[in-house]
């Protein structure tokens, strides 16, 4: 017990320690802040400011983020206001402000929406799953948390998909889907064991413990819990700490171990208030107080009841309120204290009736909203298909004028081809005309010819032969008169002449002597008979 003492006295001069860093470090923040020279530099030091003063005072914190969103407002910068509104959502889900917290994360929203910051869209998906779960609505919690997670794997983000993955798997364990669960938790502790993430390696075993424990699988949920214990060390943060002996005292509570149970309640406890995570210890004084039910210590469990009203109404957390009036409600009765009870018991009804009311309000919200969603989606589908089908008409009439215009083409090249066609078909009839013409005329001329050589053949020709055979009669009988034969010897060879010349003309006239070679030879003949007398070698 005295070790004990020492070991707590240790803790709480460190813990001590560590705010007073913190609490330095905050304040020298917003000194840095009060001196920077942009607007934009003076948000980015407020905002880290808030987040020291987040688990060390409230107040300082909620005034800080108002005057560095004040600033950001001034300065109308997206990215600074998404950032105070993400930090403001973030501060007031601490301090279990959930309406609030509510309220800011969906500015942020907005904001980063239009912006496409995918990773601020990332925290803020996360962000408000965490919210959601809060609160109760566990089916939009999920579904936040995989918009979240499809943002991460698209960024390739790991540190943040093992994060996502315990929450989803923790969403699943909360709607009683323990194998969806499980699965989650392996693929975030896969993750874990290729990067040594030690501490991410403990909430995994302890998120696995916890869903074998709902699953009443103690002697698993032990060997995860056993696990877990390995590997905390002095370095492992007192969140993760509290977390694991908080969970590990639910499994000894159920396994009937409840003294041990009540110890890592107590440490859990200790471990919150450290860190001031009055969210956490809510948790703790609850299960607390049913394992001093279970174990007859009325006075201890009323005492634990009362601690945890007290600390639910400081922080304005309804649930908690209700879950502490029923325990008082419980233990006031065991006691003998039937108004007391009476009247703890009418406090959780109307707080219960109250959520209930709040419930059928939000599931109101929720079935409007999404009516709203899908009228939109639907009215945005129907542009879609306006779209497309002016589309496909627009498509249609450029085919139309395509076709038209290839048929107009076609049209055209047929009209050219049929006039060339026809040109070329009757030019080549002139040409066949003109040729039958050329030969009709060359062969009437030949035959013109012909009959021109034939009857100078017969006619003249004998004519002229009769004249040459009476003058060689008369040149005989004239044989004694001189003047006369002389003149009869001129007709003679006047005859012979043109007996001569009707040859050539004959020749000249029949058609086939109209070649080179016949006339060559016709030139030859010629010239050998007239240069014969002469001494000329031909």
């Amino acid at each position: 017990m005295k070790n004990k003492i020492i070991l707590l006295a240790l803790f709480l001069c460190f813990a001590n320690l560590c705010f007073a860093q913190s609490a330095s470090k905050a304040d020298s923040l917003v000194k840095a802040a009060n001196v920077a020279k942009t607007d934009s530099a003076k948000v980015k030091l407020l905002n880290d400011a808030v987040w020291e003063f987040m688990y060390l005072d409230k107040a300082k914190a909620i005034s800080t983020g108002e005057k560095s969103l004040a600033i950001a407002l001034k300065i109308n910068n997206p990215r600074s206001l998404s950032d105070c509104y993400n930090t403001l959502g973030c501060l007031y889900m601490i301090a279990s402000e959930f309406t609030k917290s509510i309220e800011y994360h969906e500015k942020a929203l907005a904001i980063r929406l239009k912006l496409n910051d995918k990773k601020g869209l990332m925290g803020t998906y996360n962000n408000l799953g965490a919210i959601k779960k809060e609160v109760g609505n566990y089916k939009e919690e999920i579904n936040l948390y995989f918009k979240a997670l499809h943002l991460a794997e698209e960024l390739k983000d790991t540190v943040v998909i093992t994060k996502i993955y315990n929450n989803i798997a923790d969403a699943f364990a909360r709607q009683t889907q323990f194998g969806e669960a499980a699965k989650y938790h392996l693929l975030a502790l896969a993750i874990r064991k290729k990067q040594h993430d030690t501490q991410g390696m403990i909430s995994s075993y302890i998120g696995l413990g916890v869903g074998y424990t709902q699953q009443e699988n103690y002697q698993l949920a032990k060997l995860y819990y056993d696990t877990a214990a390995t590997l905390l060390t002095n370095k492992t943060d007192n969140y993760t700490l509290a977390k694991y002996h908080a969970n590990y005292a639910a499994l000894l509570k159920d396994i009937g171990r409840k003294p041990e149970a009540i110890e890592h309640i107590k440490k859990s406890i200790e471990l919150n208030e450290a860190i001031g995570n009055v969210n956490g210890n809510l948790v703790s004084y609850a299960n607390l107080g049913a394992i001093y039910e279970e174990l007859n210590k009325v006075d201890k469990a009323k005492e634990v009841y009362l601690k945890t009203l007290q600390i639910s109404k400081e922080v304005n957390n309804i649930q908690w309120q209700k879950q502490a009036y029923l325990g008082l409600a419980t233990t006031s009765y065991a006691k003998g204290e039937y108004q007391a009870s009476c009247d703890n018991y009418f406090e959780y009804t109307t707080i219960k009736d109250s959520l209930q009311s709040i419930e059928i309000a939000s599931n109101m919200n929720e079935l409007n909203t999404k009516y709203e969603t899908e009228k939109k989606e639907n009215e945005i589908k129907l542009l879609k298909q306006n779209a497309q089908i002016k589309n496909l008409e627009i498509a249609q009439q450029k085919l139309q004028i395509q076709k038209r215009n290839y048929t107009l083409l076609g049209g055209l090249l047929l009209l050219i081809i049929l006039t060339s066609g026809a040109y070329f078909w009757f030019g080549k009839q002139q040409l066949k005309n003109k040729l039958a013409k050329e030969i009709t005329i060359r062969e009437t001329e030949e035959g013109e010819r012909a009959r021109i050589a034939k009857d100078i053949h017969d006619d003249l020709g004998s004519g002229l032969s009769k004249i040459n055979f009476l003058s060689e009669l008369v040149f005989k009988q004239a044989e004694h008169h001189a003047e006369l034969k002389h003149n009869v010897e001129s007709i003679s060879e006047t005859a012979k002449k043109m007996v001569d010349n009707m040859r050539d003309l004959v020749w000249a006239l029949n058609p086939d002597n109209t070649t080179l070679a016949n006339l060559i030879a016709r030139v030859r003949e010629y010239s050998s008979d007239y240069l014969e007398d002469f001494p000329i070698e031909l």
